[in-house]
Formats: C-alpha cells, sequence, structure tokens
C-alpha cells in the first residue's frame, strides 16, 4: 500500500508539473506570438517610412533631372515682364524682312488650353505691308518664333494703282491675328 501511495504521489506530482508546463508553455507561447505581432507591426511601419523616403527621394531625382527640360518648356510661354520684347521681336522680325509691321491691338483673354489658372492668351492684331514673298516669309517667321504662337485670322489683299484695280503694285497688306500663350 505503501507503493501505492508513493505511486500515487509521483503521479500526482507528475500531473502537477505537467499541468504547471503546460501552463508556462501556454503563457510563453503567447508571450513569443504577441511579440511577433509587435515586431510584424513595427517591420511594416518600417517598410513604409522606407518606400515613402525611396519614392521622395525618386521624385527629388526626377525634379533635378527635369530641371533643364522644365526650364526649356517656361521659355515657350511668355512671362509679364517679357510682352513688350516680345512685341518688339514681332516688329524686329517685319524690320528684318523688310515688311513694314504696326500693332494695332494689344490684349489678354483667357487660355482655353489650360484650366489650372496658370496662363492665358496674349493677342495681338497687327498689319503688315510689303511684298508677298516677303509678307508670307513674316508670317512664316511669326509662326516659328520659340513660342506657343497661334495665328488665328488672315486676311491678306492685294493694293492695286490707280482706281481701276487694273494694275497690281506688287504690295500686299495682311491683316493678323496672333495669340501666344503667356504665364499669369
Amino acid at each position: 500500500m505503501k507503493q501505492f501511495k508513493t505511486t500515487k504521489q509521483v503521479l500526482t506530482f507528475t500531473a502537477i508539473l505537467a499541468i504547471v508546463s503546460v501552463t508556462f508553455y501556454v503563457l510563453f507561447f503567447n508571450n513569443i506570438k504577441e511579440k511577433n505581432n509587435t515586431i510584424s507591426a513595427i517591420v511594416n511601419d518600417v517598410d513604409i517610412a522606407v518606400q515613402k523616403e525611396t519614392k521622395l527621394k525618386s521624385v527629388k531625382n526626377i525634379i533635378k533631372d527635369t530641371a533643364d527640360g522644365r526650364e526649356k518648356i517656361d521659355t515657350y510661354f511668355i512671362k509679364d515682364d517679357e510682352i513688350i520684347n516680345f512685341i518688339g521681336e514681332v516688329e524686329k522680325i517685319g524690320r528684318d524682312i523688310g515688311v513694314e509691321v504696326e500693332i494695332i491691338s494689344v490684349s489678354i483673354g483667357d487660355s482655353k488650353l489650360q484650366q489650372d489658372n496658370v496662363s492665358e492668351l496674349l493677342n495681338l492684331d497687327l498689319e503688315a505691308e510689303g511684298s508677298w514673298s516677303r509678307v508670307f516669309r513674316f508670317l512664316t517667321l511669326v509662326e516659328k518664333m520659340p513660342f506657343k504662337v497661334n495665328i488665328s485670322t488672315i486676311n491678306l489683299e492685294a493694293i492695286y494703282e490707280g482706281e481701276s484695280k487694273k494694275y497690281s503694285s506688287g504690295i500686299w497688306k495682311g491683316f493678323f491675328s496672333i495669340n501666344a500663350i503667356k504665364l499669369r
């Protein structure tokens, strides 16, 4: 009977030890699981921060790499302080090829190309007088200026000698409406 009591005590001790071991195992496992979840969340936060930093560096590099191109694109638009220079350049083209140019009106209107309030249209109405080839060359050179220029109206007529309109003088008179994009 003593042996039965000793076996019973050993069995009880082993059962209690097993229960305590399982309890510690469950607590230890839950603790590790909780720490893994915390570490996983931290790793995700770090990954997100690294991705944001990478994107930020990429954007900074793109901005730096495209600086020259953006500066070149800006030259295609007329700035407020360059309106007089633009008009002077149009008149200079006329003088250089032998066409008399007279600016009739200058106005500024809304640009239909941009809806972000960045640009507006500079409208020039002008008359040019000279031979057909020179007036045509003037028009071509104005259109090829290094700006976004659009010629919206062209009206050309030959000037005749006398009132009979029988003999052409070789002189042409043209009325042009020119639009150029101007930055606000």
